[in-house]
Order: C-alpha cells, then structure tokens, then sequence
C-alpha cells in the first residue's frame, strides 16, 4: 500500500492525499465516539437499574416499611439490651424473620431491578448465615 497508510490494530486510516496529522484527527474523532459509547450505555444500564417501572423516577432507596423498622427494632435492642437465653434468641428470630420478610417482598415486588437484586442479595446472606 504505498498511496494508504492503514493500521489494522487500531482505528486510524489516513488515505492518499491526508497528512498523519488528518489521521490523528480522525482518531480522536473515533475515540471520542466511543467514550460517548460508553457514557451512554453506562447512563441506560443506570437508568435501567435504579429507575421506578411505574412512576419514572430513579430509586435507590426508600424509607423502611414494617418488616425493615421491625428488624431495624429487634437489632437495636438485641445490641443495645444484650439479652441472654430465651428473649435474646426470640429477638434474633424475631429479627431474621422480618429481614426475610422484606427481602421476600422485595424480590416479589422490588420496583426496580436494583431493589430486586438486593432483596435477593440479602436472602442469601441469610440463608448462608443460617447453614454455617
């Protein structure tokens, strides 16, 4: 090829009658295009992740529920009462069960993908602590 300069491995193609320095252009121009690639699929997968189905807004959390403020409660004064024997592992059960409760819910009826895979993440973690 002696009238084109074409490099294989990369994006630059500089034909006869452009200078190298046309080609760089072009280069830049490429790449450029591809970090606009890549911000725009980075910006769908975030929308696609943490968007609400039905209102259109981003949610990433949301205030507790029943099942979150009554484990929230039963953590608290398992930690704060430290009880021993019975009422200590009444809290405890009393504490993984609305842990289960909420991720259960959260994997049925999570509003976005994100609020399902974290349902789902915390059911596992629960499973998992309860096998060791």
């Amino acid at each position: 090829m002696t009238s084109a300069e074409t490099r294989t491995t990369g994006v630059t193609v500089a034909f006869a009658g452009t200078s190298r320095a046309d080609a760089a252009v072009g280069e830049s121009d490429r790449s450029g295009l591809g970090v606009q690639w890549a911000r725009l699929l980075r910006v769908k997968v975030v929308d696609w992740l943490f968007r609400d189905r039905r209102t259109g807004r981003t949610v990433i959390a949301q205030w507790p529920n029943v099942a979150l403020g009554i484990w929230l409660v039963a953590t608290v004064v398992e930690a704060l009462a430290d009880p021993g024997g019975r009422p200590g592992s009444a809290l405890r059960l009393v504490g993984r069960l609305a842990l289960a409760w909420w991720a259960g819910d959260e994997i049925l009826r999570g509003v976005n993908p994100w609020r399902r895979m974290l349902g789902a993440i915390v059911l596992a973690g629960l499973v998992a602590s309860l096998v060791r």
